[in-house]
């Protein structure tokens, strides 16, 4: 069989099992997708494998599947060959399949919604099986930006549409370390739909037990501070001259953070976060910048306490406590000398 031969048998066996399993894309067992190790072909054997929710591809087979298409797309676009939709749709899947970050086949998938070929839901749930195998694709996520301003130009708003985009990008973020695209994705559905006092405050208890156990990803820490930048919002919307309640919010932070510190004490990402909460509460609360610098204080004599304790990272934590003791003087103009 030639090469184009089988491509093309391979690009039929996945579109059929698209078409024979609408609901492969159920949320509550979403499509999961991958390629396999496979060093050769075996005789009559089919490269495309699909277990209960689960489909793959063998790898000996992947570069002549991807090889196929990109010539077959290149080729009509530059003789501007005017293609099938439905072939367009078909060889597009499969190739963001394999290579999720190839924009000339997300923006075909673009002028398909546009035309009314595929629906922004089929879509969103394509997008979403990629994401189990690519989880750190910005032309990814930028695509599903481009359907959701696509429902809100239309006015489609939906009560699901934060709280699975939500769902999505933690699936992501849990799938690829450190993943700022899912968390930069995430900051974009807020501020793009809009939010509640529930939705921060729930997003806020599940971000809080994701930190506990990535202690090193910072791009959740920093979503952290974006949820409390729109708590504050709505409590000064509420109420202009009390913001004790905000105070009293950053304080828990500070606390949980020292939880942290206590086991994890050379992970640089706490030190980051722990400059955002000592900047905003001095910013918003002078009155309460003496009890916070003792408290520091504190911080850091117990810090360097613990690192003499631990032989093998002490030097690793005595940088940190440097560096962050001159983030200290620099920015919060704090004498450290004199306490």
């Amino acid at each position: 069989m030639s090469d184009s031969s089988l491509a093309e048998r391979i690009i039929h066996d996945l579109t059929a099992i698209f078409n024979r399993n609408p609901n492969m894309y159920s949320h509550c067992e979403p499509l999961e997708f991958d390629v396999i190790p496979v060093d050769c072909k075996l005789q009559n054997k089919c490269p495309v494998l699909v277990v209960d929710h689960r489909l793959a591809l063998e790898s000996w087979c992947v570069q002549h599947v991807f090889t196929f298409i990109y010539a077959k797309i290149i080729d009509s676009r530059l003789n501007r060959l005017k293609l099938a939709n439905d072939k367009l749709k078909e060889w597009t899947r499969v190739i963001l399949l394999i290579n999720p970050d190839l924009t000339l086949a997300w923006n075909i998938r673009k002028e398909l919604v546009e035309s009314n070929c595929i629906s922004i839901a089929e879509e969103l749930k394509l997008s979403e099986v990629i994401l189990t195998r690519k989880a750190k694709s910005p032309d990814n996520f930028f695509h599903r930006q481009f359907l959701l301003k696509k429902l809100l130009k239309e006015n489609i708003i939906e009560e699901n549409i934060v709280s699975n985009e939500l769902r999505v990008s933690l699936d992501a973020a849990s799938r690829y370390q450190r993943n700022y695209y899912a968390w930069a994705h995430r900051i974009w559905v807020l501020q793009n739909f809009g939010t509640s006092l529930n939705i921060i405050n729930f997003d806020l208890n599940v971000t809080k037990h994701w930190v506990e156990s990535h202690i090193s990803d910072y791009s959740a820490f920093h979503y952290r501070q974006f949820l409390y930048s729109l708590l504050l919002d709505i409590i000064s919307a509420q109420n202009n001259d009390n913001l004790s309640e905000f105070v009293n919010i950053m304080q828990a932070e500070l606390d949980f953070l020292n939880g942290l510190f206590a086991i994890y004490p050379d992970h640089e990402s706490l030190f980051m976060h722990r400059r955002y909460i000592l900047q905003q509460m001095c910013n918003l609360f002078p009155e309460q910048v003496n009890k916070v610098k003792e408290n520091e204080v504190n911080f850091i004599d117990t810090s360097v306490s613990q690192s003499y304790s631990n032989s093998v990272s002490n030097q690793w934590q005595f940088e940190l406590i440097r560096k962050h003791t001159i983030w200290i003087k620099r920015v919060l103009k704090w004498d450290l000398d004199s306490e």
